[in-house]
């Protein structure tokens, strides 16, 4: 047991799990009834009507990026899932499985994942 960064089946679906489900979110919202799509982000705008001024408003919508939202986030969540995160999810595997799992060894690995999993 140790760190294996060989590139293997479920590196790929790690990082490609996060598009499926990014792909399939706004189809399963849309399944509730007040939940309405809005390309243009009108929805969102309404809500801050209250809470900024007219001006602010008509700024935020120009400033609003030529890529629509959606793929914006899904590219960023792809990049940043190989890169920023990827460091913290190395520094819990390391704790978790480098020593965690080995110090809990004696008692099987059934029962230590299960009092891994509770911790």
């Amino acid at each position: 047991m140790g760190i294996s960064f060989r590139i293997n089946r479920y590196f790929i679906v790690a990082w490609l799990l996060p598009v499926v489900i990014v792909i399939l979110t706004p189809g399963v919202n849309l399944l509730f009834p007040q939940v309405h799509y809005s390309p243009d982000m009108g929805g969102f705008f309404e809500r801050l009507e209250g809470q900024l001024s007219e001006e602010q408003l008509a700024q935020m919508k120009e400033q609003m990026p030529a890529i629509h939202p959606f793929w914006l986030g899904l590219i960023q969540g792809l990049i940043a899932g190989l890169t920023i995160n990827a460091l913290f999810a190395f520094g819990e595997e390391l704790g978790w499985r480098g020593y965690l799992l080995k110090a809990c060894q004696p008692l099987g690995f059934w029962k230590a994942s299960l009092f891994i999993g509770v911790i």
